[in-house]
This record gives C-alpha cells, sequence and structure tokens, in this order.
C-alpha cells in the first residue's frame, strides 16, 4: 500500500495565474446544463478528506473517449468564498503527471490539498479544452453553515490503490481504509439493508410520508489500512467516532450498477 506525500502533492500554487481584475460570473450563474447530458465528455466525481490542518480533496475524471483524454485538456481550480462570489482570484493549475494518483485507460484520478484556515468555502474545479470547445465547472463545496464536517476516513481501493472517488462499489471490491488521522486504528461501519424506492420523476411533486429515521441493520469495526470486502449489497456509513456526525457513504451493489442489465 503506497501513501503519497501531501507535500509533493500539493498543486503548484506558485504558479498561479489571475483570472483578471474584472468580475466574473458567480458559479450559481452558470449553466450546468451539461450534468444531466448524457453524451457529454466528461464524468466528474470528487471526494474531501479533512487532517488537522488542511482539507484532501481528490477529483475524478472518467473520460468517455481517448480522444478527449490525450488532447490533454487544460485542469486548474479556483477557491471561491461561496455560490455568489463573483470577485476574481487566482487559478491553480493542476500538474497532471505529479498530481495524478490513478490512471488506466480514460480514468483519471488526482489530488490537491486547500490549508483549513484558509476562508473559502468553494472550490471550483475547471476542465478546458479549447480545440475540442468545451470548458466545464464542477463545484466542490468545502465549508458552509449547511455543510456537515468532512470524514478523516478515506475509502480506497485495494485493487488500484488509489481512492475510491465514488459513490459507490460492486460486491466482492477489495477496499481499505485510510486515516489522515494517525491516532485512528479503526473505523465503525453502519450497514443500512432498507430497501429504497425508486427517486421521484422530475419536475413533479408527490406528496407522500416518508420515515425520516433510518434503523441499521448490522454494526461491524474495520481495522484501517487493513483489506476487507464488505458482507453484500447495503448502503455503509462508515466513520471514525460515533459520537461524531460526520463520515463517508458507499453504496454496495451488483456488478452492474449503476448500468441497466435488465
Amino acid at each position: 500500500m503506497k501513501f503519497l506525500n501531501p507535500l509533493f502533492l500539493t498543486l503548484a500554487v506558485i504558479s498561479g495565474f489571475s483570472h483578471g481584475a474584472n468580475a466574473q460570473p458567480a458559479f450559481s450563474d452558470e449553466s450546468q446544463a451539461f450534468k444531466y447530458d448524457i453524451y457529454r465528455e466528461i464524468w466528474f466525481d470528487s471526494q474531501v478528506a479533512r487532517s488537522a490542518d488542511s482539507l484532501h480533496i481528490y477529483f475524478r475524471l472518467d473520460f468517455i473517449k481517448a480522444s478527449h483524454a490525450e488532447n490533454e485538456p487544460e485542469l486548474y481550480y479556483e477557491l471561491r468564498d461561496g455560490y455568489e462570489d463573483k470577485s476574481p482570484g487566482d487559478a491553480y493549475p493542476v500538474n497532471t503527471e505529479k498530481n495524478c494518483l490513478y490512471h488506466s485507460l480514460n480514468t483519471y484520478i488526482y489530488y490537491a490539498s486547500v490549508p483549513r484556515s484558509q476562508p473559502e468555502r468553494l472550490l471550483v474545479f475547471h476542465v478546458m479544452d479549447k480545440e475540442a470547445g468545451y470548458h466545464y465547472q464542477y463545484d466542490v463545496p468545502l465549508t458552509g453553515e449547511n455543510q456537515i464536517p468532512y470524514s478523516n476516513v478515506l475509502l480506497y481501493s485495494a485493487e488500484i490503490d488509489a481512492p475510491l472517488v465514488r459513490f459507490f462499489i460492486h460486491e466482492g471490491d477489495s477496499l481499505y481504509l485510510h486515516s489522515w488521522d494517525q491516532g485512528t486504528e479503526r473505523a465503525f461501519v453502519y450497514c443500512y439493508r432498507t430497501a429504497f424506492d425508486a427517486a421521484d420523476p422530475p419536475m413533479r411533486l408527490i406528496d407522500r410520508s416518508v420515515n425520516k429515521n433510518l434503523d441499521y441493520d448490522t454494526l461491524f469495526t474495520l481495522d484501517i489500512h487493513k483489506p476487507f470486502t464488505l458482507p453484500g449489497k447495503g448502503l455503509y456509513f462508515i466513520q471514525s467516532d460515533t459520537a461524531a456526525i460526520e463520515g463517508i457513504t458507499v453504496l454496495c451493489e451488483n456488478i452492474h450498477f449503476p448500468k441497466l442489465a435488465t
């Protein structure tokens, strides 16, 4: 198992470049229609973990076509005060070699770290390819009034030795937990086998009562850094401190998920 030095992986902020003196649109005014386009060039996921002094951010890019990845689109992020912030700020380029934790076919996982002392509450990740004609912006909330603190525990795939950076796994996947708190030796896992209803159709209001309480079926512990497989399909909540509210959630499904098999 390998754990990369965060000092080595920190993005090259020294070469940060400014957007300019003019105000920029607030993120809340940016079109997000591309996220609902099933034919879009890129699928994006992110995951955030915390240590005592930093937020550790992982970005996963899945390019639909190999040609989109080969064009080496420009990757950078910016820090904003929130979704309504229009003030210009510095952009921090992502080094596609030093900051790449994993690469296989069309999938890339990148890393960045942000000091927790910074006042910014929103990270905006940019993927831009002028030749292909696209510029995507993805929001990653860091702090906020309604933001639950991020966990110090991170879920890794033992098969690729890299963070999972997605909300689901498949039955039988080999995993392990990494903690940014060196004092954490184990984590508590709650398993919920509730058969959740399908989501409501878009743009339709359905008045139905939903139980606000969700009871777990099983509770067990896992040792940090030791490989494991989850015991079957279900929703899992993992936390290092049962007295806290933060943790990570992952859905375990069959091998076809999230695609349709029947």
